[in-house]
């Protein structure tokens, strides 16, 4: 057998203590990640899920972003006057 018991104890005791640092960089370089690429994000997320308020939490700001809502919602899929002029008036 080429390594010790105790060499192979000391490298699984490495990784468990690296475990911690391992998960806080991936949650890291994912929230670098997603504020990088927060607009195009958001417009996939109502794209396909159709969910405003996850797309609005990714990029609350986007006046774009509301005007699709707010086009949504008045003519393009649900009919919802009160949602729409909400999300019209968010635009300007």
């Amino acid at each position: 057998m080429p390594y010790s018991k105790k060499f192979v104890r000391q490298i699984g005791t490495t990784l468990q203590n690296n475990k911690i640092v391992t998960v806080v960089s991936f949650f890291l370089i994912a929230s670098v990640l997603l504020w990088s690429f927060r607009e195009p994000a958001s417009y996939l997320v109502w794209e396909k899920l159709e969910s405003e308020k996850i797309a609005l939490a990714i990029n609350p700001n986007d006046p774009g972003l509301q005007f699709a809502i707010g086009d949504y919602y008045f003519g393009q899929g649900a009919y919802d006057v009160t949602q729409a002029k909400k999300y019209f008036q968010a635009t300007i």
